[in-house]
């Protein structure tokens, strides 16, 4: 129990001084025109989803206005499940949603 109380301990100290590192992403992005019942957020840093169509998007049942964001990820963790998205306006209006996120970076220098 000691143990690991020191490592935490640690942890914590170097947290304050800044010596854990960063890890390696890359950023990347989809473009969503359609509606899509099962989207993967699989490997995906910290999705944020941008509503830059005229009409409102549904995402996980949560409704983004045109030109809102709606952040989708668990800060600091890869996402691996699905998510509903939906399109509320007429299927010839502008539909147009970005989904920005962080890609895991395995080897890392």
């Amino acid at each position: 129990m000691l143990e690991y109380f020191g490592r935490l301990f640690q942890d914590l100290k170097n947290f304050l001084s800044g010596k854990l590192g960063l890890q390696k992403a890359n950023l990347g992005f989809e473009i969503i025109t359609d509606d899509i019942d099962n989207f993967s957020m699989s490997g995906m840093i910290e999705p944020t989803f941008y509503n830059f169509g005229e009409h409102d998007v549904e995402v996980l049942h949560s409704v983004i206005k045109p030109g809102n964001k709606f952040f989708a990820g668990v800060v600091g963790m890869v996402m691996n499940n699905e998510v509903p998205i939906k399109f509320k306006g007429p299927v010839g209006s502008k539909r147009k949603l970005i989904v920005y996120y962080g890609s895991p970076v395995l080897e890392c220098d």
